[in-house]
């Protein structure tokens, strides 16, 4: 058997995206398992059902007012990039409201209805390949796996927000009388379920670089440096994700391709700018084709 393993990222999915294309469309791999987290999980339900064009035309048009309907920060695109900071006013409302979370994104499950329509859950739930989101279980502090097939279309598409949803910047979901938030909170890199479920090959996108640049730049305020610590945590994550499941492959006669991204291609994965995303899925599409 044969699994796509998609990693999480936010907007750098964008890439992953590129990268699939050039799998699918142009190398015409087959996968018996499609398996993500996050943005990962936002992907595979359109490459699994052969909706390739679907996924790109989201990551190169979606916007931050498309994610949030609370956005806990605020963007300024300048000429170097763009530059983060708290809302506070945003955060404020949240607080009066008495939520749990600095920001809220419903306005990403309404996006999720929209373009996952039921006529693509149903092509999916019924061909051959798995395909499996993950999500984080904060109530029963464990890793959770959700197969289409087990699935009602609406369910379904509550486990690809849930999993994507980076708390306390995103909404916290309240699924089944459980709390529930982004899988990269325990699995960044879900090769180990797609090992289980037979996978013998397996094409692992990282939406980070093989070597993380040694030193950041100083950061300039509370959100920013929030925000780093958390993808300082979700690296470390997804570095132990990867060598638990290749020290396994070791033993197991099983391969894994591992396609790390060429560069840091941000350090706020929260940022969702179509321009930036439509040249990320171009690059990733670029890269594949010259080097796998």
């Amino acid at each position: 058997m044969r699994a796509l393993v998609i990693s999480g990222g936010g907007s750098k999915g964008a890439y992953a995206g590129g990268i699939a294309e050039y799998l699918i469309c142009e190398a015409g791999r087959k996968y018996d398992i499609f398996i993500g987290t996050s943005t990962g999980s936002l992907l595979i339900p359109f490459l699994a059902s052969g909706e390739v064009q679907r996924a790109k035309n989201v990551y190169t048009r979606v916007c931050q007012s498309d994610i949030f309907d609370s956005c806990p920060f605020l963007v300024k695109k300048t000429e170097n990039g763009f530059t983060t900071r708290i809302n506070h006013l945003g955060v404020l409302k949240q607080f009066i409201k008495g939520r749990k979370t600095f920001g809220e994104s419903a306005n990403l499950r309404k996006l999720i209805g929209k373009t996952l329509t039921e006529d693509i859950f149903e092509k999916i739930v019924h061909s051959q390949p798995y395909v499996i989101v993950t999500v984080a279980n904060l109530s029963r502090n464990m890793v959770e796996y959700k197969y289409a097939r087990d699935c009602t279309y609406e369910d379904y598409c509550d486990w690809i927000w849930i999993s994507t949803n980076m708390v306390p910047f995103m909404s916290l979901v309240q699924k089944n009388g459980d709390d529930y938030a982004d899988g990269g909170f325990g699995n960044l890199v879900p090769i180990q379920e797609a090992i289980n479920m037979g996978a013998k090959e397996l094409d692992v996108i990282v939406l980070n670089p093989r070597h993380i640049p040694s030193r950041y730049p100083k950061s300039t305020n509370a959100f920013n440096l929030l925000v780093r610590g958390f993808g300082f945590m979700l690296h470390q994550i997804g570095q132990d994700d990867i060598k638990m499941s290749l020290i396994e492959s070791r033993f197991s006669n099983i391969k894994i391709n591992l396609i790390h991204t060429p560069r840091m291609l941000t350090d706020n994965s929260f940022i969702f700018d179509p321009s930036q995303m439509k040249a990320w899925w171009q690059e990733g599409f670029e890269h594949a084709s010259l080097h796998l």
